[in-house]
């Protein structure tokens, strides 16, 4: 099998800021989801397995970072959804736990 991996958040800045903007419909697909339209014909076209890194989804009222992989006909075969930890809420999980545990 001849695939093609793409690296993460490929389509657009790699930024919480930019996701909102540039994030896509993959489940309607055609123009609400370009990117994976322009995935599909290449991975139909060149015959190969193309593994999407992955693109800013919005799903419902969510934001994911979504892995899309198309088959040699072009067909979504599978698709990952990250729901990735923001720096802010990591950063303030941390600070209370540092703030607790100084209280022993």
């Amino acid at each position: 099998m001849r695939s093609l991996p793409i690296q993460e958040i490929w389509n657009s800045p790699y930024s919480n800021d930019s996701f909102p903007l540039y994030a896509e419909d993959i489940d309607a697909g055609g123009d609400a989801s370009p990117s994976t339209a322009m995935l599909s014909e290449a991975a139909r076209t060149l015959k190969v397995t193309i593994i999407g890194g992955s693109i800013p989804e919005r799903f419902e009222d969510r934001l994911y970072n979504t892995c899309c992989v198309f088959g040699t006909e072009g067909k979504l075969i599978a698709k990952h959804r990250k729901v990735t930890i923001k720096l802010e809420c990591l950063l303030k999980t941390l600070l209370y736990y540092y703030v607790v545990l100084s209280l022993f």
